[in-house]
């Protein structure tokens, strides 16, 4: 005869604003895109929180990501921050055609950050003018393949950034920085430390930049007289002076007289040389369903 005893509950039918809670509180990624494989209550709660800012272990990982928010499932959309600082030789990987393919996936990006990706030129800043306009916050820091044309590429797209790095761009002036006090009046934090700048563009970021809390003037050797700055800046504005250790400077230690090479694969066209992105979860917002079997392609950090 049959058992009618009762069966034990199970982990999905936990009420959903509980299961949320509890994801809510999972800051490890490996573990998020985990539990979404419990159940697909589960994982639709979970997916949304393993894209908004997705870390990558490596190469194989960032690229199991691209094949994911290229997939047609739309999770593209749920990215909100990239931080590739933090990801293992991201300065091989990470080029302008990745860079493309992400911009294009994930329309709803607004925190980027790219320090050191020594791949990335000026060609992957038109990507990101062209597909994220949203952007808040890039940094490009040691990405020093970037000229004027590039930045001048985010000035012309990307109008309402709040942070800009740019640290340690040698081949980064007064044309395209006065491109961006122009056009990006929004400007809370920027760093231009050990670029070419001179006084010129600075004067242009206090008059145009009316919401500047943050300079970082470090190693800009071109501004003959940077403490005057000190005394005559804006009510509110802090600006550094000494955040770059001397040599850091690419221009200042490698005896470049500011030529471009020819690199390989560039046409002559690039130089051949050498916070405010936190990962936090968004709130979550009603589930919704995700496509079966999508579970395996959301382990890009397993």
């Amino acid at each position: 005869m049959a058992s009618t005893a009762p069966r034990p509950p199970t982990i999905s039918v936990l009420p959903t604003e509980l299961i949320k809670e509890i994801l809510s509180q999972i800051q490890c990624q490996s573990t998020l895109s985990r539990a979404s494989q419990t159940c697909k209550v589960w994982h639709a709660l979970a997916t949304p929180l393993v894209f908004h800012a997705p870390d990558f272990h490596n190469k194989s990982s960032f690229e199991r990501f691209l094949v994911a928010v290229e997939s047609g499932s739309q999770v593209g959309r749920l990215v909100r921050e990239l931080n590739l600082l933090s990801t293992p030789q991201h300065w091989e990987f990470v080029t302008d055609t990745a860079l493309e393919r992400v911009c294009k996936s994930c329309p709803e990006l607004v925190h980027l950050d790219l320090e050191g990706c020594l791949s990335v030129r000026d060609k992957g800043l038109k990507a990101i003018s062209e597909n994220a306009p949203q952007l808040l916050s890039l940094s490009l820091s040691f990405c020093d393949r970037i000229t004027d044309v590039g930045v001048k590429y985010i000035a012309e797209g990307c109008p309402s950034l709040i942070l800009l790095e740019l640290k340690c761009l040698p081949f980064v002036s007064d044309d395209s920085v006065r491109k961006i006090a122009n056009s990006c009046s929004h400007l809370e934090s920027v760093n231009l430390g050990g670029t070419r700048i001179t006084e010129n563009s600075v004067v242009d970021l206090f008059a145009k930049c009316k919401k500047l809390t943050f300079l970082d003037l470090s190693s800009c050797y071109n501004i003959a007289y940077p403490e005057n700055f000190d005394v005559n800046k804006p009510e509110g504005l802090e600006i550094v002076f000494d955040s770059l250790m001397e040599g850091d400077a690419p221009w200042e230690s490698d005896g470049s007289d500011g030529e471009w090479e020819e690199d390989e694969g560039d046409n002559g066209q690039f130089p051949a040389h050498t916070h405010f992105f936190h990962h936090h979860h968004g709130p979550l917002e009603d589930y919704e369903e995700y496509p079966d079997g999508f579970s395996f392609e959301i382990g890009f950090d397993i």
